[in-house]
């Protein structure tokens, strides 16, 4: 079990982290579009959210012979640039790099779904693969929406750029200390 524990810290905290930030998207995204680049036009803002979904969808398609590791390795690898667009496009209040930070968040998100998943499947032994599941599940549920309300409590007491900076460098750091832990795995091949 501690074997388990161990393996499954990397694909769990890639969950959390391309969760963390779809739920970001989806509950707070529009309030970056129409406050940092004043944008209120619905169907800009449903269009960004379209993109994204997009994205991901092509991406799982264009993938699907690839690794799952190397997918969840390189949607952590690709979830740094990715943040510090999310973030430049608030600050700059730009469009275009906002477009391009979406683009990249769906290509992460999907790949990093993707990638964990099958991780997960591929390292639980076949008696323990339903339980073992369900935590990978409820890991996703929680990256969904606690780091949603913590930008939303960080927002009330600075702005929106201070807390979504604060998200972007957690996730960051999440992301790097998951892909650190995939890469000292040597005892469970992940192809």
């Amino acid at each position: 079990m501690v074997a388990l524990t161990a393996v499954f810290i990397a694909p769990a905290i890639t969950a959390f982290t391309v969760f963390s930030l779809y739920g970001f998207y989806f509950s707070l995204a529009p309030g970056v579009l129409i406050e940092s680049l004043h944008l209120s036009n619905r169907a800009i803002v449903g269009g960004g959210l379209f993109e994204l979904g997009l994205v991901a969808a092509a991406t799982i398609i264009a993938t699907r012979r690839l690794a799952s590791g190397t997918c969840m390795r390189l949607a952590l690898i690709l979830l740094v640039p990715t943040l510090a667009l999310l973030i430049a496009a608030q600050a700059k209040g730009s469009l275009p790099l906002l477009l391009l930070g979406t683009a990249l968040s769906g290509i992460s998100g999907a790949l990093g779904y993707r990638g964990s998943l099958q991780v997960v499947n591929q390292i639980a032994p076949a008696d323990q693969r339903a339980g073992v599941s369900s935590v990978y599940f409820i890991v996703c549920f929680i990256g969904n929406s606690l780091p949603v309300i913590a930008v939303a409590v960080l927002t009330r007491a600075f702005d929106s750029l201070v807390a979504d900076s604060v998200f972007a460098i957690t996730l960051a750091v999440l992301a790097l200390g998951a892909l650190a832990a995939s890469l000292r795995m040597p005892a469970v091949r992940i192809p």
